[in-house]
C-alpha cells in the first residue's frame, strides 16, 4: 500500500516528572537535544513536522517547525498533544511519537500503515507490550478524542480500544521503543 501524506507530530508537552521536572526534549544526549534525535529519524518518513510542546517555546521553534500548545490546557497527557496536533494537521493522516524515544523505527510509518487493516488508528507494540504514543491516526478520530477528553479521560490506550484500533507488532526492532524517563535511562543509552 502506498504511504499517503503525513504529517510527523513530536510530543514534548510532558511536565518530566521522573526527569525531575526537566523538559525531556531538551536533555543534550552526545551533543544533541534529545527530540532532535527523534527527529532525524522521523524526518524521512513524513511530509509535515509539528512540536506539541507546553514550556521552552522559543527553543523547540529554533528547529524551524511549527510548535503548538495543548489547547485544554497544559500537561494534560498525550491524548491533548494529539488532540491539538490533529486540528493543525494539513494532512488527514498523523505519525505520532514522543520526544524522549530516540530510536523509533525507520520504518514505522510504512509499517504502521501496512497494518493499519483500514482503521483510523494504528499503534506499536513490541515483543513485550503496546507503546501507543508511537501511532498513526486519522483526523477522523478529532470528534471522538475530543469527546473522551472533554469528559475527563486521559487513558490512550483505552480510547484507542474504544475506538478499535489497530496494534501493529515490531518483532526485529531491538531497542526501538525505549524510551528515556529517568537520568539512569539517559546514562544507560548513552553507554550503548
Amino acid at each position: 500500500m502506498h504511504l499517503p501524506k503525513l504529517t510527523g507530530a513530536i510530543l514534548a508537552g510532558g511536565k518530566g516528572r521522573r526527569m525531575g521536572g526537566i523538559d525531556k526534549g531538551l536533555i543534550t544526549l552526545a551533543g544533541q537535544y534529545l527530540y532532535e534525535k527523534t527527529l532525524v529519524r522521523l524526518k524521512p518518513q513524513v511530509d509535515h513536522i509539528i512540536i506539541n510542546a507546553n514550556r521552552n517555546i522559543e527553543r523547540y521553534e529554533k528547529s524551524g517547525y511549527p510548535v503548538i500548545s495543548d489547547k485544554f490546557g497544559y500537561y494534560d497527557g498525550p491524548l491533548a498533544g494529539m488532540i491539538t496536533c490533529m486540528e493543525q494537521s494539513k494532512t488527514e493522516w498523523l505519525l505520532f511519537v514522543p520526544c524522549d524515544t530516540p530510536m523509533i523505527p525507520i520504518n514505522l510509518a510504512k509499517h504502521l500503515w501496512d497494518e493499519h487493516g483500514n482503521k483510523t488508528i494504528a499503534y506499536a507494540c513490541d515483543a513485550f507490550r503496546a507503546h501507543p504514543t508511537l501511532c498513526l491516526i486519522n483526523k477522523s478520530q478529532i470528534e471522538p478524542l475530543t469527546q473522551y477528553i472533554l469528559n475527563g479521560n486521559r487513558k490512550i490506550l483505552l480510547f484507542f480500544q474504544q475506538q478499535k484500533a489497530q496494534a501493529v507488532h515490531f518483532y526485529n526492532e531491538k531497542n526501538a521503543f525505549d524510551n528515556l524517563n529517568y537520568p539512569e535511562d539517559c546514562l544507560k543509552w548513552l553507554q550503548g
